[in-house]
């Protein structure tokens, strides 16, 4: 595992020192992780920031919110949503002469749009769930669904403090 320095963490995901504590305190991001006697950020830890500035992006305001949706992801969508690659990048790149810490490869600009990989074709059987979101407010899943489907309706059942099992 690698990890970031606190300041390497900040610069890459250009956040001030006082935003990335709040965050912390509500979730949004853990806390940094300590391998042997050094405490730093991981490629989670930069995958939660990434999502949580597209979740702000498509207009959920409220870290609290933010936090329920990135803590209902799973970590492949998670780093999907944050349009990392599989592969962690290398903090030491910070060292190199390149112009920037992640390559373009491994990694979309802050500012980015969230994308989701393409949907394979379903199988032709189909069934319809209903998720009840409130009185009056159901939710009709017809299965099976994308990961981009999935994606919203973590995301959507999260928001009222839900969580559903999507093995499908």
């Amino acid at each position: 595992m690698t990890l970031w320095s606190l300041h390497e963490f900040l610069e890459e995901v250009q956040l001030a020192e006082r935003t990335l504590r709040h965050w912390h305190s509500l979730g949004v991001v853990p806390p940094a992780v300590k391998q042997g006697d050094v405490y730093g950020y991981t490629v989670l830890h930069l995958a939660r920031v990434r999502a949580a500035y597209g979740l702000q992006r498509q207009g959920v305001r409220r870290l609290a919110d933010i936090a329920r949706v990135l803590d209902a992801t799973g970590e492949t969508e998670l780093m999907q949503l944050a349009g990392l690659a599989a592969a962690p990048p290398d903090p030491s790149a910070a060292l190199s002469p390149a112009p920037a810490v992640l390559s373009a490869a491994d990694a979309a600009p802050p500012d980015a749009p969230v994308s989701f990989p393409a949907a394979t074709e379903p199988p032709m059987v189909r069934e319809l769930v209903e998720i009840v979101l409130a009185p009056g407010v159901t939710l009709r899943i017809e299965r099976p669904i994308g990961d981009e489907a999935r994606v919203l309706v973590r995301s959507i059942t999260a928001l009222r403090g839900m969580q559903v099992s999507l093995p499908w």
